[in-house]
């Protein structure tokens, strides 16, 4: 048995854990690409090197989340391959599935520690404090300016906003005192951006989530009745405000709810793309959003008979679609497989009171309502980066491998 210096082990997992948190805070940033791709590599590139050294990936990789997962990313390399050049099909697969799969990885093994669940839980909530500030930052400069928000680019804060919320929920449960009221301020500020952005898919994914957040979390839901009283009426008054102080938005968001044309639009793009999947039902066509862009729109010209408007979408609005487009239903099963089986995990959690620890309990249903209210709920009226998925189910994976990482020692004569 050779043995693994600890000091190594411990510094290398350090800096694993802070590049995925430097990942995580700029997951959603348009700048510094740079540095949120180093982030990425460094800690997956460290969880690589583990697997390589221990021929062990640290963690229980049986686990059915992690096998469907991997499925899934099998799925895209090969539909690709039957479909693109090798080289441009493994280009695609690098871009897309070969970063799913190495970022939940890593982020299962970062997750796996109680404690790095409490400093990730702590980095989860201050990425949610972030996003939120330039959320108000920016929708706050377009309404002095416009009087209203830039729909097209202000909407995205919908999904970032519901991404974190979960964690600054956990935070206001967790924490006592002034820490817990200025968290449940937080989690009121993201719930009114959510709503005042005006993105109807959101509202229901916000719904789900803060409904399921009392089922799964509060043992004792007669106890949150003044929290959650406090968050409906905070929310109220702050939309009120922002409809007082700018009624040009609050009529340009009640036109926005109430008309039609959006949903036809996305109905028109749905049933072209259905059309387009069942030519290739069984292998899909492969994982480049160029290639899927440029095949739709040829197909609507060759039934307009005229070329895609600006408003026109060209990417199916549709997780589910997309992935049947994309992988066929091997793909799509695999999708809602790994859905069930998040489903079923958290009625077993629930009712065995989940992992060992208290802050693993609290980040795994967190982590599990983020990626249900985005991946389940919110992506049937839009398609997404599967990034964010990867992490979550990392998370979520994570905390219920308590324990888990590399051994001290590597067999000799596995070497």
């Amino acid at each position: 048995m050779r043995e693994i210096s600890p000091l190594l082990k411990d510094r290398a997992e350090r800096v694993m854990e802070g590049s995925l948190y430097i990942y995580i805070l700029l997951m959603f940033g348009g700048h510094l690409g740079s540095l949120r791709e180093a982030g990425f590599y460094i800690s997956t590139g460290i969880w690589l090197a583990g697997l390589a050294l221990t021929r062990t990936p640290g963690f229980n990789w049986k686990d059915p989340l992690y096998l469907l997962l991997s499925g899934l990313c099998l799925s895209g390399l090969l539909s690709s391959l039957l479909h693109y050049p090798p080289l441009e099909a493994l280009f695609s697969f690098k871009r897309t599935y070969l970063k799913v799969f190495l970022l939940a990885s890593a982020s299962i093994y970062v997750f796996s520690s109680e404690e790095r669940q409490k400093r990730g839980i702590l980095i989860l909530g201050t990425g949610g404090i972030l996003y939120l500030l330039y959320a108000i930052y920016q929708t706050g400069s377009d309404l002095i300016s416009q009087g209203t928000i830039n729909y097209g680019e202000d909407r995205y804060f919908a999904t970032v906003l519901l991404f974190f919320l979960p964690f600054g929920l956990l935070l206001a449960y967790q924490r006592t005192g002034l820490q817990r009221k200025l968290w449940y301020l937080v989690s009121i500020a993201m719930t009114a951006g959510i709503i005042s952005v005006g993105v109807r898919g959101g509202w229901i994914a916000l719904a789900f989530v803060l409904v399921f957040w009392v089922i799964l979390v509060v043992k004792n839901p007669s106890g949150v009745r003044r929290p959650v009283a406090i968050l409906i009426s905070s929310t109220l008054v702050i939309l009120i405000l922002i409809g007082f102080l700018f009624p040009k938005h609050f009529k340009t968001m009640k036109a926005h709810t109430l008309q039609k044309v959006q949903l036809s639009l996305r109905l028109e793009a749905w049933s072209g793309y259905l059309a387009l999947s069942r030519k290739n039902l069984f292998t899909g066509h492969g994982t480049s959003e160029e290639r899927m862009r440029d095949d739709y729109r040829r197909y609507y010209e060759s039934v307009n008979g005229t070329p895609r408007g600006p408003y026109v979408p060209d990417t199916p609005h549709n997780q589910y679609i997309k992935i049947l487009y994309q992988q066929g239903l091997p793909g799509l099963w695999l999708y809602i497989a790994i859905i069930l089986a998040l489903i079923l995990r958290i009625i077993k959690r629930r009712l065995n009171e989940g992992p060992p620890t208290r802050e693993g309990r609290l980040l795994f249903y967190a982590a599990s309502l983020a990626f249900l209210g985005e991946y389940l709920i919110r992506c049937f009226l839009e398609d997404r980066s599967l990034l964010p998925f990867a992490l979550l189910l990392g998370i979520i994976m994570g905390t219920d491998q308590q324990g888990s990482g590399y051994s001290s020692t590597v067999d000799e004569e596995e070497q």
